[in-house]
């Protein structure tokens, strides 16, 4: 546990123990996937809709799927486990998500991590990129642009469901980067509740990181993948000085950082000066908790095969609209 306590307190993000995610979870993860994908197809149809290919319907919805998008607004099962999982107990959803979601390794680990013994299921989602999907890819953004600045703060749980590759639009994260809180205004929250409702992506803000250089790493453990954070990003701040040496000698070579190797990452974000930019190629079944605040993005699916996550979101208290008090997802208690 304390590694990956570690590794969100360090850098945003930490990849979980295999032993958190088994093979029966990963499976039951793909057959609630599909089934939500196949519900969207028949609602498309009853709605009038014609006929659309996975390819349209995945980017009218922005790759977003929920778990139970028949919850809407003021519905009690966003707030009270029993009902929530009773709802949870029939097609497309599937028991052994239920049973991961109420594992006590996870809640124990969700429990040091908030900082809380209270641990409420914020949101619950599937991000599917069908093959060849221009449209599929997510701009740079951290989870909480939206909130008011006294939001509690949560974690996102995102599980691959592929292998994730560059190539199909893995993760990609500015490693320790912290987003500054803007102030979530009426507009702005009737805009999340619209997106809730259709299923789409939360509309996130214009302001963004600038990043010229993305480096992909490939790992199967968090060991690994702390080694080479540290390396990569000493290497990046040791380039950025280097940077700074030479623009100071020499102000004739403002093309350097695009013609740098692809070892050295560096980007600009709100908050923080240079840094280095990381693709995540990790294999099926790999499980990543983020922070909130951490900036990350992922590009267009341009594989012949689709894409598919599990992305489960956790908070210590309900997070509701700074005007009137409702609840902006769900806040279903764990423990």
């Amino acid at each position: 546990m304390q590694p990956v306590l570690q590794g969100l307190q360090q850098y945003g993000f930490a990849l979980l123990p295999p032993a958190f995610l088994q093979d029966i979870t990963l499976d039951a993860m793909r057959c609630e996937a599909s089934g939500l994908l196949e519900q969207a197809e028949a609602q498309h149809c009853c709605d009038g809709g014609d006929l659309a290919s996975v390819q349209q319907l995945a980017e009218q919805r922005g790759c977003i799927f929920q778990v139970l998008p028949e919850l809407v607004p003021g519905h009690v099962a966003r707030a009270d486990a029993a009902s929530y999982f009773k709802q949870r107990d029939s097609w497309p959803c599937c028991q052994g998500v239920t049973t991961f979601l109420q594992r006590p390794q996870l809640l124990q680990l969700l429990q040091a991590a908030l900082g809380s013994t209270a641990v409420l299921l914020y949101n619950e989602q599937y991000i599917i990129k069908p093959p060849h999907s221009r449209g599929s890819a997510f701009g740079w953004h951290y989870d909480s642009q939206w909130c008011d600045k006294q939001y509690s703060p949560y974690l996102s749980l995102w599980v691959a469901l592929d292998d994730m590759t560059a190539e199909n639009g893995c993760l990609v994260v500015l490693p320790g980067s912290r987003g500054n809180k803007q102030t979530c205004n009426s507009s702005v929250s009737s805009r999340i509740e619209a997106c809730e409702l259709a299923g789409q992506a939360v509309p996130q803000s214009q302001q963004a990181p600038d990043v010229q250089q993305v480096q992909f790493i490939g790992m199967n453990s968090l060991e690994v993948l702390l080694a080479k954070l540290s390396r990569i990003c000493s290497q990046a701040g040791a380039d950025t000085a280097a940077d700074a040496a030479a623009t100071s000698e020499n102000a004739s070579s403002p093309g350097d950082l695009q013609d740098r190797a692809s070892s050295s990452c560096h980007a600009s974000w709100p908050g923080h000066t240079t840094g280095c930019a990381v693709g995540l190629e990790v294999p099926a079944g790999t499980a990543v908790l983020l922070r909130d605040d951490l900036w990350h993005c992922s590009g267009p699916n341009s594989s012949c095969h689709s894409r598919t996550a599990y992305m489960a979101q956790f908070s210590s208290r309900p997070i509701a609209r700074s005007g009137d008090g409702r609840l902006v997802g769900l806040a279903v208690p764990l423990c």
